[in-house]
């Protein structure tokens, strides 16, 4: 099971004021770019972001020409991302949901799971994130999905700081390997006010992730790095495509 309470606690406005630091806008280029490539789109294609938070990833492949539809569990992040369209003057499909419990959708040719998106809850989450996924997809389609490694991450296992002037965030990472899993442990102090939350992702490792995609309805899976054509032990990013 997901715990909903936990990710609405974490993923609120807090989490968007810290999006210049996380993810500035650099970044996202590159990884727009990188998504792009992999998955081969072409404007007009049919691309469905599950998880898509405040819309950082499917706005920008709405305007590079995509039909964009985006769920997330989340209110405010659906929210965030609904107006932040609107103001762009773009049409994106933004809709509230758990995705390991999709409704009926199909026929895209692309969907993505990207940036801390896949992985919270339980094995059985998983696979029925997995399975939604596929079914959403045409034959053919692809999916692509992150997570990081925990390996490599655990090695840079030190906090950091941001000063926002009248508040402070606090990120102490959270490795498991044992577990196999990667979380944030995130403090704000405002107004002399401590407000802790956290995330933690399950990270699997390559043959888990062909199995679970293969029994998924997924044809082959495929796994990359953000940094080469090839996933390497020190790679800090596993990605996953898979086509089906």
């Amino acid at each position: 099971m997901v715990d909903i309470e936990a990710l609405l606690n974490y993923y609120n406005e807090d989490y968007v004021l810290l999006s210049d630091v996380m993810t500035p806008v650099d970044r996202t280029r590159k990884e727009i770019e990188y998504i792009t490539q992999i998955l081969g789109l072409t404007p007009g294609m049919k691309v469905l972001d599950l998880g898509c938070g405040y819309g950082r990833i499917a706005q920008e492949l709405a305007i590079a020409g995509m039909q964009v539809t985006g769920i997330d569990l989340v209110p405010t992040m659906v929210e965030k991302a609904r107006e932040r369209a609107a103001a762009a003057g773009l049409a994106i499909d933004y809709r509230l949901g758990d995705f390991s419990r999709l409704p009926s959708l199909g026929g895209f040719d692309a969907v993505i799971m990207w940036f801390f998106s896949f992985g919270y809850g339980d094995e059985l989450s998983h696979l029925k994130s997995l399975r939604n996924a596929c079914g959403a997809l045409r034959k053919g389609g692809l999916l692509l999905f992150d997570q990081y490694n925990t390996h490599v991450l655990a090695a840079e296992n030190y906090p950091t700081m941001v000063d926002r002037g009248d508040t402070l965030f606090i990120h102490k990472p959270r490795p498991d390997l044992e577990a196999g899993r990667w979380g944030v442990d995130r403090i704000v102090v405002r107004d002399g006010a401590i407000t802790r939350s956290s995330f933690s992702c399950r990270c699997y490792s390559p043959p888990e992730l062909r199995s679970m995609c293969q029994s998924s309805g997924f044809r082959l899976a495929r796994f990359l790095s953000e940094e080469t054509s090839s996933y390497l032990p020190e790679s800090r990013k596993l990605v996953t495509v898979a086509m089906k």
